[in-house]
């Protein structure tokens, strides 16, 4: 009787977290076809935003695995098989084969049973810690003290790697434009 009891607090607890709440307030948009993540990003080991150079980045995603990821002046689109990066800096484009943990990765916020399914845990710090299973980085989720308003997102590594995404807005996009590069890029 005791450990129903625990566990029904358990439960929910983590029925009504601030995460399952900004999925809850976010399922319109995580259910469509097309949709999108605009976010700024700071990578570094210190993470001193003023410091440290602020990338702006954006994710549009739609089916069959198919992407355009942009983060300052690189670009990286897939059609479900090849990938294609470009760099502005350089205006060359290169295609490469799809890399398998980065797809899981840009596409783990897509699916709402997924969302949900993910084991989390509120630390002393505010922030509610995400447990991907296979990822070793601890990802952090902090949310705007009075709402359910998504505030930054931390990810650290072992290896002293760590960023921090922040502004971050998801939005309903209409279409995917999978082309890159200008005229003269080498291909």
């Amino acid at each position: 009787m005791l450990s129903i009891f625990f566990i029904s607090i358990i439960f929910s607890h983590l029925i009504s977290s601030p995460f399952n709440e900004w999925i809850n307030d976010n399922e319109e948009i995580i259910n469509q076809k097309n949709k999108s993540v605009s976010f700024q990003i700071v990578i570094d080991s210190n993470m001193d935003v003023e410091r440290n150079k602020i990338l702006n980045g954006n994710i549009i995603v739609g089916e069959k695995k198919q992407f355009r990821f942009n983060i300052g002046p690189r670009t990286v689109v897939s059609d479900g098989e090849i990938w294609k990066s470009y760099d502005s800096r350089t205006d060359q484009i290169f295609i490469q084969k799809p890399d398998k943990k980065m797809e899981q990765a840009l596409f783990s916020w897509t699916n709402i049973k997924k969302l949900r399914r993910i084991p989390i845990e509120m630390k002393s710090d505010g922030s509610y810690r995400l447990k991907f299973f296979g990822i070793k980085n601890d990802v952090r989720v902090f949310f705007s003290s009075n709402s359910n308003l998504l505030d930054s997102i931390l990810i650290s590594s072992n290896n002293g790697f760590h960023s921090k995404v922040f502004d971050i807005r998801m939005s309903i996009t209409d279409t995917l434009v999978l082309n890159v590069g200008s005229e003269n890029s080498d291909l």
